[in-house]
């Protein structure tokens, strides 16, 4: 089995990854193992929408958490004229699946 181990920029921690599918591999290779960056915002929304998917069979990524919000999600709010869900401590709430 291969893995990738990778140290995080943001808390210097070391990650170790096992790569469990040949497709990934295969990508790697395709790349010559210098994998193009990703957009994060575009990562980030294609994670949420497989997560969204998911919690048709995984209950637990519909439960809502609190969460903040974002400058920008608050913004679109306000500019939508959309309040946002709290709960009874006044805290916003989301589907787990939109944490991501």
């Amino acid at each position: 089995m291969a893995i990738i181990r990778l140290v995080q920029q943001k808390t210097k921690t070391e990650v170790t990854i096992p790569i469990l599918s040949d497709n990934l591999i295969a990508i790697f290779e395709k790349y010559n193992y210098n994998v193009p960056k990703a957009n994060e915002q575009v990562l980030n929304r294609y994670i949420k929408n497989i997560l969204k998917d998911l919690s048709e069979t995984v209950p637990s990524l519909k439960e809502k958490v609190p969460t903040k919000l974002t400058m920008k999600q608050k913004e679109a709010m306000r500019r939508d004229n959309i309040e946002p869900e709290t709960d009874l401590n006044g805290n916003v709430i989301v589907p787990r699946y939109d944490c991501a």
